[in-house]
């Protein structure tokens, strides 16, 4: 490559002229060679230069769209959190079973309509997608810890796990209030071997209280009573929710845990190791 930058016209025309006419070395070229051939690589090279200028813009405009996104989704929660303590601080201007469509609003609908496809305030919010956002999904599996539980009168350490079957939006019976059917795993560890054993239920997700609750007997098939468990989302948090149960009864509070979607644990853990 060096040797085709460097071939002048002039110069070859030279060296043919002397190879022909005269003794080698006598000859005298009557034009010099002046500049050289383009070399195509340079030309790549200052492509390739401005090739990794843009993509190295293009790395930062989407670094910053990025930033902006991230900041949008966080001032969202933060209002919707401070909404939330508003809220708490002035009450509920409503009556029972009843919310206001945005806090202090005298506007209020029925926590029965919530969600049922129709919307009732006039901004719309009893349908919105925070409003009837539904935690839980088919097929997730929750794992609890158990803080207290006087509910089987066991004097061993309990946890459980919760594995939801079905999630039924808007079903035909009230459609308000989805449908759940989960199958709730006991685990009783004692000094001699792990036990576990299964309990089938079926229940439905309270949009206003942002909790699902679950109704079953103790002991099926002993015609006992009942027990029903509710657990309750923070309203920033969709990956824990705590748990109480309660005998259907008396409505006396027997048991209290925290449940734990099992892909928040799994992504936390990879994230920490």
């Amino acid at each position: 490559m060096e040797s085709l930058r460097r071939i002048c016209a002039c110069l070859v025309l030279s060296n043919v002229l002397g190879s022909i006419f005269l003794d080698e070395g006598t000859w005298e070229p009557a034009c010099e060679c002046s500049g050289t051939a383009p070399d195509p690589w340079d030309r790549l090279q200052k492509q390739d230069l401005e090739i990794q200028r843009l993509e190295a813009r293009l790395a930062e405009v989407k670094h910053k769209t990025d930033a902006a996104v991230d900041w949008e989704d966080r001032s969202y929660r933060h209002v919707r959190k401070l909404l939330n303590i508003i809220k708490k601080i002035e009450g509920n201007h409503c009556g029972a079973g009843y919310i206001p469509c945005w806090p202090g609003s005298y506007q209020c609908v029925s926590t029965i309509l919530l969600c049922d496809g129709v919307k009732d305030c006039s901004n719309g919010a009893d349908e919105d997608d925070y409003t009837c956002d539904v935690p839980i999904t088919p097929g997730s599996l929750w794992f609890g810890t158990i803080h207290h539980d006087v509910c089987s009168k066991s004097d061993v350490s309990t946890s459980a796990s919760l594995f939801i079957a079905t999630v039924e939006l808007r079903p035909v019976w009230f459609p308000s209030m989805p449908k759940i059917t989960v199958l709730w795993i006991g685990h009783e560890d004692t000094e001699i071997e792990k036990d576990e054993f299964a309990v089938s239920a079926t229940g439905y997700y309270d949009y206003a209280n942002r909790e699902f609750r679950i109704i079953s007997e103790l002991f099926p098939g002993m015609g006992m009573d009942k027990l029903i468990f509710a657990c309750r989302f923070d309203p920033m948090n969709n990956n824990v929710c705590e748990a109480v149960a309660y005998h259907e009864a008396d409505f006396k509070v027997c048991a209290r845990g925290t449940y734990i979607d099992h892909m928040y644990l799994q992504d936390k853990y990879y994230a920490e190791n």
